[in-house]
């Protein structure tokens, strides 16, 4: 962490002060350079055009957030008004990202990969691409990691190695286990992958 700078933009802070942000994703308790929001992406451009590498943290631990809800779930019915809100907001990112030449990767694993496809074609974006997490598949939509792959082929940008099991053990449904141990299928995942190339 020494080799980055961290930026934030929040509002109950200073601005061009640093300070250490009270959330529990925060763990290792770095403080950050506050700046307006304006600022802040300059700073982004900045790097990207210096080709600094940029990393852009989220706090998941906020209380609008739900893993085991799901909350940025893409809805099958491509008319409803969230859908189109969740269109319009990831194509912006899309052509912000493009722009600068970098992917916003989005994770798979709330809604099956025939339903992210057609959202990801619906977006028309070289910006927008997947990171195909093989456990999250098999955990929360139940779909299979290879058949996944195929699917979503054209988009993948990067992939994890991890595993999972559904479960009445613990109170979301799911358990990350060991790689191997689980429910994805990693001979038939692995081929998918070179396959596709």
């Amino acid at each position: 962490m020494e080799d980055y700078i961290e930026f934030s933009s929040y509002t109950h802070h200073p601005f061009y002060s640093t300070f250490i942000l009270e959330v529990p994703d925060n763990w290792l308790w770095h403080s950050m350079y506050n700046v307006p929001m304006g600022e802040m992406m300059q700073v982004l451009d900045a790097a990207l055009a210096a080709g600094r590498p940029v990393a852009w943290g989220t706090d998941v631990s906020e209380k609008g957030f739900s893993r085991t809800k799901a909350i940025g779930v893409i809805p099958e019915d491509t008319a409803c008004e969230k859908y189109q809100t969740m269109l319009a907001a990831l194509r912006e990112c899309g052509a912000y990202a493009a722009s600068r030449g970098v992917t916003l990767a989005i994770e798979t694993g709330p809604e099956p990969s025939a339903v992210l496809k057609e959202f990801l074609d619906g977006l028309h974006s070289k910006g927008v691409a997947v990171n195909l997490d093989p456990a999250n598949l098999v955990m929360c939509s139940h779909d299979d990691a290879a058949f996944a792959a195929n699917v979503l082929s054209k988009y993948i940008v990067h992939t994890h190695a991890k595993d999972g099991i559904v479960t009445d053990q613990t109170k979301h449904g799911w358990l990350e286990v060991p790689l191997g141990t689980g429910g994805v299928d990693w001979d038939n995942y692995l081929k998918a992958l070179n396959d596709i190339g």
